[in-house]
Formats: C-alpha cells, sequence, structure tokens
C-alpha cells in the first residue's frame, strides 16, 4: 500500500513537471511567434524607398531630344518630363502625344500671371480666381487635357508660401486666406467638365518666406479631397548668396512639417531641385541625397531635377563628377517605365533670376535673402555642421535602417520582452503553486 502511494505521487510530480514544461514550452512559442509577428509588422519601414524621377530641360522644341541625350549618358529613363505653362497657354497636346509615345508622363506647372510684367499683378490676385475671372481660361484647360488619353499631373499656384508669386497669400493684394478657395475653384471647374486624367499636385517652397505663422503650409492646404500628392521646391544654391546646404537640410524640415500636420500618408514629391557647382562638392552632394531619399523620405515617390544653367548651373552634366555621380545612382534604378510658353521661370526658394530683375526687386531680393538666410538658421541651418557631420556619419556606417523604423523596432522589442516576462511570471508562479502542492501530498 506504502508502495503503490510512493508510485503514485511521484507519478502525479513527474507528470505536473511535464506539464509544467509542456505549458513553458507552448508559451514561448506564442511569444516567439507573437514577436515575429510584431517584427514584420514594422519591417516594410527599413526597405528601400525607391522615388520615380522626371526632369526639366526647357523649351517643347528640344523637350524630348534634350531628355533622349541626357538619358544616354546616364543610362536610364526618366518617368516623367516637367512643364511649364500660364493659364492664357493652350493645353499643348502635341506635346503631350510626343511624351506619352515616349512612355513617360507630363507634369505641368499651370501659373496664373503674365509672365512679362512683376510680381504685382491685380488681374491675377486670388480672389479674381475665385470670383470667376479665369472661368474661360480653366474650363479650355479642362476640355483640353480631357481630350488627351492620357493621365497629367497638374500643378496650379505652387510655392505659394514664397512672396515672389503673384499667387502668394502675402503678395499682389492677396491674404492667405484667398489661397484654399481659389485653388478649389479650379479643381471644381475641371471636375464640372468631366475631366478625370488629372493627378493634383499641391506644392509648396521648402522654406516659407516669410517664415510666419500665417504664411505655414497647412493654412494653404486644400484638403485631401481636392489634393492626390503633396509637392515640395528645394534647391541648394550655395555661396556666395546662400550657405551650402545638403539634401537632407533642405528638404526634412518642411518634409516632417508636412508629415506632423497635414499628411503622414499622402504621396509627397520633390516637385523641384537641384544643385550648384559653386561653393561644395556637388557630386557628394548627389550621392547624399540618393541616399537619403532611399532611407529618410519615405512619403516622396517622385522627384523632378530642375536641368538648367541659368541663376546657377543646375544641370546634371555641368561636370563630369556631377554626370558620374548621378549616373551611378540613377542607372541602377528599374528601366521599366509603366509648351507654349516663353515664361521666365526660375527656382525656388529665391525663384528671382538676378540677371533678369529690375531695380525694385534688386530691394526685394535682399529682404528675401535675408528672411531665408533667417529662416534656415531657425528652422535647419542653425545646427547645419552638427546635422552634416551627424549625416555623414549616418552614411559612413551604412546603416539600411532608418530613424523611424529604428524606433519602431525598438519599441517592438520592448513588448517582445514584456510578453516574455509576463508569460515568465505566470509559469514560474504555476510552478510555485505544484512544489507547494506537492509538499502537500507529502505531509498527507
Amino acid at each position: 500500500m506504502i508502495l503503490k502511494s510512493f508510485i503514485s505521487t511521484n507519478r502525479i510530480r513527474i507528470l505536473r513537471k511535464k506539464n509544467w514544461a509542456t505549458s513553458f514550452q507552448k508559451s514561448l512559442g506564442i511569444c516567439i511567434i507573437l514577436g515575429s509577428l510584431i517584427c514584420l509588422t514594422v519591417a516594410p519601414s527599413a526597405a528601400l524607398s525607391s522615388p520615380k524621377w522626371g526632369i526639366y530641360v526647357g523649351s517643347s522644341k528640344d523637350l524630348l531630344t534634350s531628355t533622349k541625350i541626357l538619358e544616354d549618358s546616364l543610362g536610364n529613363k526618366f518617368e516623367n518630363v516637367l512643364y511649364y505653362n500660364a493659364i492664357t497657354d493652350d493645353f499643348n497636346i502635341n506635346l503631350a502625344n510626343q511624351v506619352k509615345d515616349n512612355n513617360k508622363h507630363l507634369q505641368i506647372i499651370l501659373e496664373f500671371f503674365d509672365p512679362n510684367l512683376d510680381t504685382d499683378q491685380p488681374k491675377y490676385r486670388l480672389s479674381t480666381i475665385t470670383n470667376g475671372d479665369h472661368d474661360a481660361d480653366i474650363t479650355r484647360w479642362a476640355n483640353q487635357v480631357k481630350n488627351f488619353n492620357d493621365i497629367v499631373y497638374l500643378t496650379p499656384l505652387s510655392e505659394m508660401n514664397g512672396y515672389w508669386q503673384t499667387w502668394s497669400g502675402v503678395s499682389n493684394g492677396n491674404t492667405p486666406s484667398d489661397f484654399i478657395p481659389a485653388w478649389r475653384h479650379i479643381r471644381d471647374i475641371f471636375t464640372a467638365t468631366g475631366t478625370t486624367n488629372v493627378k493634383w499636385v499641391w506644392a509648396v517652397n521648402a522654406v516659407s518666406v516669410p517664415n510666419i505663422p500665417s504664411n505655414s503650409p497647412n493654412v494653404y492646404y486644400p484638403g485631401d479631397n481636392y489634393v492626390d500628392y503633396i509637392g515640395i521646391d528645394g534647391y541648394n544654391f550655395g555661396p556666395p548668396d546662400e550657405p551650402w546646404l545638403s539634401f537632407r537640410n533642405i528638404f526634412m524640415p518642411m518634409y516632417q512639417k508636412i508629415s506632423q500636420t497635414i499628411s503622414s500618408t499622402k504621396p509627397m514629391m520633390i516637385m523641384e531641385t537641384a544643385c550648384s557647382e559653386a561653393g561644395g562638392d556637388k557630386a557628394k552632394w548627389i550621392n547624399d541625397m540618393f541616399y537619403d531619399l532611399s532611407y529618410s523620405f519615405p512619403q516622396v515617390v517622385q522627384v523632378n531635377w530642375f536641368n538648367r544653367n541659368k541663376e546657377r548651373d543646375w544641370r546634371i552634366e555641368s561636370s563630369n563628377a556631377s554626370l558620374e555621380a548621378f549616373r551611378s545612382n540613377f542607372a541602377v534604378k528599374n528601366n521599366d517605365i509603366s509648351p507654349t510658353t516663353n515664361s521666365t521661370h526660375s527656382p525656388s526658394p529665391t525663384h528671382i533670376i538676378k540677371n533678369n530683375i529690375n531695380s525694385t526687386h534688386d530691394k526685394q531680393q535682399l529682404d528675401i535673402k535675408e528672411t531665408i538666410d533667417s529662416t534656415i538658421n531657425t528652422d535647419s541651418a542653425s545646427s547645419e555642421n552638427n546635422s552634416y557631420s551627424k549625416s555623414e556619419k549616418y552614411l559612413s556606417q551604412n546603416n539600411s535602417i532608418n530613424e523611424t523604423t529604428m524606433i519602431k523596432l525598438i519599441g517592438a522589442l520592448i513588448i517582445f520582452a514584456q510578453i516574455a516576462a509576463f508569460i515568465l511570471f505566470r509559469n514560474l508562479k504555476e510552478y510555485d503553486n505544484n512544489r507547494k502542492h506537492q509538499k502537500h501530498l507529502k505531509k498527507t
């Protein structure tokens, strides 16, 4: 009888140990599965971003020829062609068809102004758009675009947060509150005409000038229902007028502001960008740009390079080193490729061509420069040396996970550790209860 009781007691003990071990193994397995799911959830943000590329090379006369020559030297094709039109122009259907035949899409910046006049043009105030003064031109554009059998990326009233524009919220008798009704009025006319082949790109300058709350980008945003893409314009002018700025320093402050205050999911475009040769290493700037676009700007799906020799030599082929830097990065991208105005267009941030401005704009340019320098020092370049040294360190480490992804992974590990600790504590408690029960059996 005693032997039978001893065997029964030890059998229970062995079974309980086995049950505890099995329970722990199952719990550990669940913990591993949960941890894996969490890591898989955040892992996609570590993947490389590969935005499409567009190009602006100038007038319609040599647009495709110049683009083809540049593509041959780069070993890859641009997917979009950027072009500028005044609202008084006609939609260039011949150019659009040529672009389409070359397996590209047309991106148009539609400007409401007289290109031969100064910024102060009462005829083109934002209120005149809302009040219907330009409905005939807008309707004509809508019907002409509707008859084109492909998508057109359309950007009306770009860089409204810079006072050099006729449609700026702080110039030409406009107020920031005038902008949204004007933008919506333009799109509503396209909708009313049944024009459905337009993708609407709302684009701001990378630096608000003046940099005041009433001129902040979110003041001008017409709403998700009216915007398909968000664009940012920015250039590295470099010395002597401005400090040498990396792509990251130019775009990251505005990119983050838009992500935090407007939309963290709306796809973005770098609508216009380029780099000067003077004042720094343009080839390195280009290399760093491609790297940062891959790892630090996940919302950016499209980049357009302003390839003209104007107030700076913005061209990719401005030097052999610049060309090779762009080619070495651009050539590895996927090769699959799913103008009538002569208006003088100049890149942001100043958006003013020194060689072609009058005495009134000379003073304005000095004001713009002071405002931009002050803004850059406040928003991003106050720590230019520190920021750039951090960027260089970040690049030299060849870290393939950006800051956002790292934060997510750390969070996932913390959650994983909490789950593991909870399960371990629960099983240890169960084990302790078993031991107490076994001691009680011995006593009885």
